[in-house]
Order: C-alpha cells, then structure tokens, then sequence
C-alpha cells in the first residue's frame, strides 16, 4: 500500500515543468509546450533563479522526510536550468500531474489469501 510520500516519490518529480515564456525580439515565441490549465506550486524567473527553500518544496511536493527534501529540491533546480536554458523561456512554472486513480480491484486481489486448512 503507498503512501501520499511514497506516491509523490513514486512520481520522482514528474512534476510537470511547463515553460512559459513570451516573445524576445527576432525569437518567435516557444511553440513546443502545451498549455496547461494547473496551478503553478513554485515559479522560477529565468534571469534571477531563487532557490527555494525546503519547507516550500516539502508542502509543493507533499514530502515531510529531510532527505526526500533536499532530493526532489536538486532535481527539480536541475530541471529548471534545463528548462531555462531553451531559447525564449524567460519563467517556469512548476505543476504536478494528476495521479492516476487507484485501482482497488488489484490491490483487493492482492490481499485475498488462501484458505486455511
């Protein structure tokens, strides 16, 4: 059985980095990404990349583990320089992707056991 932790780790900051950007002069505006309708749990500005701290990243992602924290916060700055690095990318908005719904059919199947004799 997972936890809200363990799921949020499961994800492994499949947190969605959606790139918003607008159009610099001679750049025509960044076209790859799809807009989303979510909102942001952290936003980064490319020009002036505040790190954050970990109690802002532990309440964003649901993580409470010290460890965890530090983690999924190295990863996520690691993704933010990525994503700012794309020409005409001037803030990056982070936002986590729905979870899939359980499915308690398996997990009920999983906890049946077998007669005793």
């Amino acid at each position: 059985m997972s936890t809200p932790t363990t799921r949020v780790t499961r994800l492994g900051l499949a947190g969605l980095l959606l790139a918003t950007a607008s159009a610099v002069a001679g750049e025509p505006p960044v076209t790859e990404v799809a807009p989303i309708r979510a909102a942001a749990l952290l936003s980064f500005q490319c020009e002036a990349r505040v790190l954050p701290t970990q109690r802002e990243v532990g309440e964003a992602l649901g993580q409470y583990n010290f460890s965890q924290v530090y983690a999924s916060r190295a990863r996520l700055m690691s993704e933010v320089g990525r994503a700012c690095q794309r020409r005409g990318v001037e803030r990056v908005d982070v936002v986590l992707q729905p979870m899939a719904a359980p499915r308690h059919d398996v997990r009920y199947l999983a906890m049946q056991t077998a007669p005793a004799r």
